[in-house]
């Protein structure tokens, strides 16, 4: 069985010594060469994408907090039944661009997570269980 270990490249002559031992490989090697070599840049590339989306993730799930939430829903009823004080108008109105702010970043978050997983929008939404309006 012939051996196909990969050539050790040379210390000193770089990525120029490199390309011409891979020029000198068969096609068999040459398919092995290119396929290890692409297997490494996965590895590597693999962590970086796994952070971008972590990333992109907490992005997406930002949201005003359970308590804020809570304040918002009681504030909206007064303001529908006309019992809202002028000061809890304007904690109602900082609370809703508030919310408006987080909707836009977890919107960006979402087109750069489709972008990056090469996939539409919606189709994104549907796989994370996002609600479309």
């Amino acid at each position: 069985m012939k051996d196909t270990a990969m050539p050790e490249p040379v210390n000193n002559g770089g990525i120029s010594a490199l390309l011409q031992a891979v020029a000198q490989l068969n096609m068999q090697d040459l398919d092995d060469f290119v396929s290890r070599v692409l297997s490494i840049r996965a590895a590597r590339v693999a962590p970086l994408v796994d952070e971008q989306e972590a990333s992109l993730m907490q992005r997406i799930n930002l949201g005003l907090s359970e308590k804020e939430r809570s304040l918002f829903d009681a504030l909206i009823v007064k303001r529908q039944a006309e019992t809202i004080s002028s000061e809890e108008m304007e904690y109602l109105i900082s609370l809703t661009e508030k919310s408006e702010a987080l909707q836009a970043e977890r919107m960006q978050g979402l087109a750069e997570l489709a972008t990056l997983k090469e996939v539409p929008i919606r189709e994104l939404m549907l796989q994370l269980h996002i609600p479309g309006r």
